[in-house]
């Protein structure tokens, strides 16, 4: 069964990234994500650049990843999405990325950044609930989204209210 990879940047270890580690200290601990497909293709935006898909390697010292199963039809129709959004070289939008923490700024512009191309693509491949906004996604968020935490503990039987009635 094929999977798409997350791979979510944590700038705690980065000595230059001031616009990293503003990012991430608006939602910690991540300022930036990237999909990766087989072969190591991976799709990802960067501050002024555009949307592009190129092969590489994620260093574990610096990216957490997230594997998210999926069908080989979902999962194509995944890539298909961020080879559209590259082939249409697609633009980084500051506004539309601070739009994630500051909602005046959210549709100020057309573009994209990297945990909304990322969010778009998993709903593509139906590994995201559609319902999630992903122009509101951060990094962080999207983590969160992709690794819940632990189910409550299960409880036997019906939940009564205590009386205290003698």
């Amino acid at each position: 069964m094929p999977c798409l990879k997350v791979h979510f940047y944590n700038p705690k270890k980065d000595t230059e990234g001031v616009w990293n580690k503003i990012v991430s200290y608006l939602d910690p601990p991540y300022c930036h994500c990237e999909i990766e497909f087989l072969n190591g293709l991976a799709c990802a935006v960067y501050i002024n650049g555009v949307v592009h898909m190129k092969r590489r390697q994620f260093d574990e010292h610096f990216y957490d990843c997230v594997s998210v199963p999926c069908s080989s039809a979902d999962y194509d129709k995944a890539l298909a999405y961020c080879t559209l959004r590259s082939d249409e070289k697609q633009p980084f939008s500051l506004s539309m990325s601070l739009g994630t923490h500051f909602a005046p700024l959210r549709y100020a512009s057309s573009g994209t950044f990297c945990s909304k191309i990322c969010a778009e693509a998993l709903q593509e491949a139906s590994a995201l609930a559609p319902d999630v906004s992903a122009t509101r996604v951060t990094p962080s968020g999207l983590h969160r989204l992709l690794t819940p935490a632990s189910e409550p503990a299960y409880h036997a039987g019906p939940i009564e209210a205590l009386d205290f009635a003698v």
